[in-house]
């Protein structure tokens, strides 16, 4: 447990009257020590100074029979010049833990100057040693014991972090399979420190060449060549952080959804085992603790990686960042302080993307005023996923996105604008979990005749409020641009013609007939410029006739032409093809009404009856006129090829694009009769 070769004492003096010792020198050389701490938590060298034969019982009897000293008495004082230890070696395990930890310091050397004892001034301690081989410590400086103070210049290089993982097993299923640490400053540490900090640091941390594995799949989590904290200045009671740069060489992540849907990071964590009631309930009048001043001048990025993969999809899906570097400038917990934010990088290694904006997260009240932009990113790595949820893969498109955020005050405001450069779907698929909305015709309602879908997605909440949820929000808010797609496609496309697009979903005709008036015209020529600028858009026409509305007009038709037939008659044309029917003025047509009404109604003209007027006679005529459907339905028809011809001779939409459906007949009221329009996908 203890070997020590070489230990020696020079000039030694002791005077026993006055009980001083002291030295010129003390050194040894070459000593080994191996310690470990037991399963139950004991040091083994506690067992080295338990008595043999004495009991705790008999130990305490005695000790409670020894009587208290009449007074205080003078101490022993010892003084020596200098204490020097050469090449000291020690094997530490703690076996407390599930896989012991085994730490191991290797040629030790101290050296302490001035030390005396009892310990009421500074002593200087120079101490330097190997850790597990390949770290280097050193430790140079002054330390007093009452009242502690500790001055000490602190080196460290290359000390590997593997041999701790021991101690992160309890908490997380990870592997540290790479990394070191450097440390360089000064230390300084008061217990009675007045205004001043009980303990301040100045100097750089650095951690390097970490990679760090999950221990479950054995896939790399984490990674990075060079994390460094430069000009750091760390206080403790108050405390402060102020770093003067922070310095991300190469990071790298993988995120990864497992087969069952899991993420990987999500699964690293374990969970501490707490019997109920072990932890303290918090008191109601303890003081919230008081945040901590930070300051970071600059935080410097350089090319920093992220790679997401999904197992879960057949095809999987992998996407990453990569080259992500730049800097942010001026972080502070100060309210109203606000850092610089700019980065860029690329996506799948090619897709610029950039990040702009100032950022507060240090602060309570975090502040966020940032844009990020996509640019050009082949959504060929998103086909999985549109597959399963849109019901069709995507074999060809790219995107652009163009996000701006704010936050302040717990309020997020966040504009979302999309740019899809022809998307193209595959055959539908069978996914149990694809959507039963028209995403064919959403798609074709959004995209313009140079194959481009331009839509923005807003998305507004409150951070507190414990319903809001990013990505549902913007989940829904799509979702709602695919539902309007289904119910009101037309009101899609309303910002192409500066309105909402529900007025193009008829063209309204006077009752019996198949001419519009001129605000329809204006109407065809706005669908015009839809249909134009969205050339998957094709346009169904459903001619349309009602019974009531169109029927009285066709019935005014059939009796003014039957009037017509019978002024023909009275003139002598006994060849009614041979001549038009004349036009008929007024005064002929009352005439003509009442002759008409008499050889049709014998009766109504009977004396004891009041005289009908010729709107009266005019009105039971009507009644008797009967128009078949098929006249309701030929004007229906020629209304839908009117509106047809007029589309294709304004020279911009192909015949191939209009559709004619079975005409329809309706019951209806008003002046004029509505003739459908449908837009569909192609």
């Amino acid at each position: 447990m203890i070997s020590i070769p070489s230990f020696a004492i020079d000039g030694l003096d002791m005077d026993v009257q006055k009980k001083e010792v002291t030295a010129a020198r003390v050194h040894s050389a070459g000593a080994r020590f191996e310690a470990w701490i037991n399963p139950g938590g004991a040091l083994n060298y506690q067992q080295l100074f338990v008595p043999v034969e004495e009991s705790k019982e008999v130990a305490g009897k005695e000790k409670s029979a020894v009587a208290a000293p009449a007074g205080p008495e003078h101490p022993w004082s010892v003084e020596v010049k200098e204490v020097v230890l050469n090449n000291y070696r020690a094997v530490f395990e703690d076996r407390t833990l599930e896989r012991p930890s085994h730490l191991e310091i290797d040629g030790l050397d101290l050296t302490v100057k001035g030390f005396k004892f009892p310990l009421r001034q500074a002593v200087g301690v120079d101490v330097a040693f190997k850790l597990n081989q390949s770290g280097q410590v050193g430790v140079k400086g002054s330390l007093a014991a009452d009242p502690f103070v500790a001055d000490l210049d602190l080196s460290v290089k290359d000390m590997g972090i593997r041999p701790f993982q021991p101690y992160l097993d309890p908490f997380v299923d990870i592997d540290v399979r790479d990394g070191v640490v450097a440390l360089g400053g000064r230390l300084h540490v008061a217990q009675e420190h007045g205004r001043s900090p009980f303990l301040t640091f100045q100097g750089n941390l650095a951690v390097d060449r970490v990679s760090i594995t999950d221990r479950k799949e054995f896939s790399e989590l984490l990674s990075w060549r060079h994390v460094g904290l430069n000009r750091l200045a760390f206080d403790v009671e108050p405390t402060s952080v102020k770093i003067g740069e922070v310095v991300l060489q190469e990071p790298a992540v993988s995120l990864i959804v497992q087969s069952d849907g899991t993420l990987n990071l999500a699964q690293i964590a374990r969970q501490p085992s707490v019997e109920p009631g072990s932890l303290p309930a918090k008191k109601a009048s303890e003081k919230p603790a008081k945040p901590v001043t930070a300051t970071i001048d600059l935080v410097k990025l350089i090319k920093a990686s992220a790679v997401f993969q999904d197992l879960s999809l057949q095809p999987a899906v992998k996407v990453g960042i990569s080259e992500l570097s730049g800097s942010i400038k001026g972080l502070s917990s100060r309210e109203l302080a606000k850092a610089d934010v700019a980065l860029s990088g690329k996506v799948d290694r090619v897709a610029p993307l950039k990040i702009q904006g100032q950022i507060n997260p240090l602060s309570e009240d975090a502040y966020t005023d940032l844009t990020v932009k996509f640019e050009n990113v082949d959504l060929l790595a998103a086909s999985p996923y549109a597959g399963k949820y849109a019901g069709y893969p995507i074999t060809k498109g790219k995107l652009f996105l163009d996000l701006a955020y704010k936050i302040a005050k717990k309020e997020l405001v966040g504009e979302n604008k999309v740019l899809i450069d022809q998307l193209t779907f595959g055959d539908k698929t069978d996914s149990p979990d694809a959507t039963s909305l028209p995403v064919p015709l959403a798609v074709a309602l959004l995209k313009d005749r140079k194959g481009q879908i331009d839509v923005d997605l807003p998305v507004r909440g409150n951070l507190d409020d414990p319903d809001f949820k990013y990505g549902r929000v913007l989940l829904n808010t799509l979702l709602n641009l695919l539902g309007k797609a289904a119910t009101s496609p037309l009101s899609l496309v309303g910002a192409l013609i500066g309105g909402s697009g529900d007025e193009l979903s008829s063209i309204e005709f006077p009752a019996g007939r198949s001419e519009w008036e001129e605000a329809e015209t204006k109407k065809l020529a706005s669908l015009v410029t839809v249909l134009t600028e969205r050339p998957g858009l094709s346009l169904d026409i459903t001619g349309t006739a009602d019974r009531q509305v169109d029927r009285r007009v066709l019935a005014e038709k059939q009796l003014g032409e039957k009037l017509r037939q019978i002024k023909l008659q009275e003139a002598g044309g006994a060849d009614r093809g041979a001549k038009p029917a004349p036009m008929l003025s007024a005064e002929d047509e009352a005439s003509l009404i009442a002759a008409w009404f008499a050889r049709q109604f014998p009766s109504a003209g009977a004396s004891d009856k009041p005289a009908l007027s010729v709107s009266e006679m005019k009105s039971r005529l009507l009644d008797t006129m009967v128009v078949e459907e098929r006249a309701l339905r030929l004007l229906a028809q020629e209304r839908a090829e009117r509106i047809r011809e007029w589309l294709i001779q304004s020279g911009e939409i192909g015949e191939a694009r209009i559709f004619l459906v079975e005409a329809a007949l309706k019951e209806g009221a008003g002046t004029t009769v509505p003739t459908a329009l449908n837009i569909t996908a192609r």
